[in-house]
Parts: structure tokens; C-alpha cells; sequence
């Protein structure tokens, strides 16, 4: 099947033995090439895996819903990147502003790929589920230019993701997208020590998303030495609310390089918010940062540094 368009199609209850799938698509050494298929909008319900690609070349899926795999089918992904009978791995899937709604196995996993992409998608699962499985130490095959950008896990729990590296390379490492709302959703960001790195010869690239707009509740500020909260990256915006005049006030770390934080004060202007020295605050300029009553600052986190400076 080659140069194949799916627009609104339903792949639903295919789950009668764990091998069984959505839709299968298969090069068998390149006999029956599976390349350049395009799902839009597709449904994938109830089934033992969503989507398997053996060997097959250039398959996107946009904005699709993979929804209901689960340990209970004995499936072992959402959707499975391998490689077919020849050794031939899948390569350049594109994985889109999709939907990801799985528990109790991965929702991605990659076995035999080349050149994946992963772009503005949502995972969803209510534990702390292997959302994404690059390689793994059991076969020869594994990951070979990954790119994760600007993806979302929304539920509970602390999702990892597992990357192993061509074995020819000694580094492996677990990605750990941290669920920055505590159990309530919200983007995850990978952290410093979390990037992968290696020789350059098959480089996995990670990147942080792009932060949306959130403004939290308001906050209230009732003593010295209080703390300011962003919700672990949740909230771009703070709502901060002495009742009196306060210092060495602290600003909770930040998550990710260039991360931004606008903290308005919206008390009266006589209460004001003095934070303490920086390596307590975390603020670079320590107790010289005032945010008087009715005025605000917006604040950058510099990883380098593991401090805030604000304009």
C-alpha cells in the first residue's frame, strides 16, 4: 500500500489476541512497500495496538486519536515503529497534534526507526505510564534521530520516557517528563541532567515546549520568608497578594532554560514584596528586588545559573 490518504476513518476493536492492530502496515523486505500514508483525523478505539509499522516509510499521522489500548488486550503499544523482516526500519513518521488516551503500556514505541518525529501531541494515562519507549536493550534496533517537540502529558503519576541508543554507542538514558501540576495535567519539560547526548552519530533531540499563558489564582503573601509558587511550570503568570509589607520572600525554582514568570502584586502600593539574598530567593539580585503594591516583573530562569533575573 504506497501513497495512501485515511480522512475520518475508524480503526476500532481489534483486540482479539495481543498482535492484533488497528491497521498493520508491513514492507516485508520491501516486497509490498508500505510508504507515504496519511492519516487525518483517524480513530483508533479498543484495539490491541492502534497502529504497527514494519519498515514502512514517510506514514503521517495528524491529528488522530489513539484511545482504549490497554495491558488488558496485551498489546504493547499504542503505536509500534519496528523494523520488518529484512532489518528495514521504519522511517521519517511524522506523529502530529494527536491524542494519546492509554494506560498500563507504552504509548509510543519505537523498536526499529529512523528519523521519528514527535510534534505537538497529548498523552494522557491516570498512572505513571512508559509514554514513550525508543529502543530497547532486548533487540538490535534503536533509536536513530529522534525529535520531541512541544508535546503535553496531561493525568497523574510521573511518565517516563526510554531512549537507548544504536549499540554502538555505549549511552543510554530515561527521560523523566515530569507532570508539572501535580496529578492535574499540565505541559513537562525535560530537565537539564534529562537531555540526551552522544557522539553525533544519531542525534535524539528534546525539546522543552513552548510555554501557554496561565495565570494562577491569587496567592496570598502573609509573612516574612514566605514562598512564591508557579505551580512546578504550570502557571506563566502569578496573582501575588501581601497583606502587609514583606521580605526575604522566596521564588520556588525554575524548570526549564528561559522559562518566564510574571508576578503581579495586586495589594495596595504600601505592601510590598522585598525577596531574600539570591541563594536563598533564588532571585539573581536578591533582596535589591522589590515588587511594590500595583506594579508587577516578569522573571527569566537562567538553568546556568539556577536563578531568576527579571527586567
Amino acid at each position: 500500500m504506497q501513497y495512501t490518504q485515511f480522512y475520518y476513518c475508524g480503526f476500532y476493536s481489534c483486540n482479539s489476541i495481543s498482535s492484533s492492530a488497528g491497521c498493520v502496515l508491513d514492507s516485508h523486505s520491501l516486497t509490498s512497500s508500505s510508504n507515504e500514508v496519511l492519516f487525518v483525523g483517524c480513530q483508533f478505539f479498543s484495539n490491541s495496538n492502534h497502529a504497527i509499522l514494519y519498515g514502512a516509510q514517510l506514514v503521517v499521522f495528524f491529528q488522530c486519536t489513539f484511545q482504549g489500548a490497554s495491558a488488558a488486550y496485551g498489546g504493547t503499544a499504542g503505536i509500534l515503529l519496528a523494523a520488518d523482516t529484512s532489518g528495514s526500519d521504519t522511517g521519517g513518521t511524522s506523529i502530529l497534534q494527536s491524542w494519546f488516551e492509554i494506560n498500563g503500556i507504552p504509548h509510543i514505541v519505537g523498536s526499529g526507526h529512523e528519523s521519528t518525529l514527535l510534534e505537538g501531541n497529548t498523552f494522557w494515562a491516570t498512572g505513571g505510564t512508559n509514554a514513550l519507549n525508543f529502543g530497547t536493550s532486548v533487540t538490535p534496533y534503536a533509536c536513530y534521530d529522534l525529535k520531541v517537540i512541544a508535546n503535553t502529558w496531561l493525568g497523574g503519576g510521573s511518565p517516563t520516557c526510554t531512549i537507548y541508543h544504536p549499540t554502538a554507542n555505549t549511552d543510554t538514558a530515561t527521560l523523566t517528563w515530569r507532570d508539572n501540576s501535580t496529578g492535574s495535567g499540565g505541559p513537562f519539560f525535560p530537565t537539564t541532567l534529562s537531555l540526551i547526548h552522544n557522539s553525533g552519530l544519531s542525534p535524539v533531540y528534546i525539546y522543552a515546549p513552548t510555554q501557554m499563558t496561565q495565570q494562577s489564582g491569587t496567592q496570598p503573601v502573609t509573612a516574612n520568608g514566605g514562598n512564591i509558587v508557579h505551580g512546578g511550570g504550570a502557571y506563566t503568570q502569578v496573582r501575588a497578594v501581601p497583606t502587609g509589607a514583606y521580605t526575604a520572600i522566596t521564588l520556588s525554582s525554575g524548570v526549564f532554560a528561559g522559562q518566564t514568570l510574571v508576578i503581579f502584586n495586586e495589594a495596595i502600593a504600601a505592601n510590598s514584596i522585598t525577596f531574600d539574598v539570591a541563594g536563598t530567593s533564588r532571585v539573581a539580585d536578591g533582596a535589591s528586588c522589590v515588587i511594590a503594591g500595583l506594579t508587577q516583573k516578569t522573571f527569566v530562569w537562567d538553568a546556568g545559573t539556577s536563578l531568576w533575573y527579571h527586567s
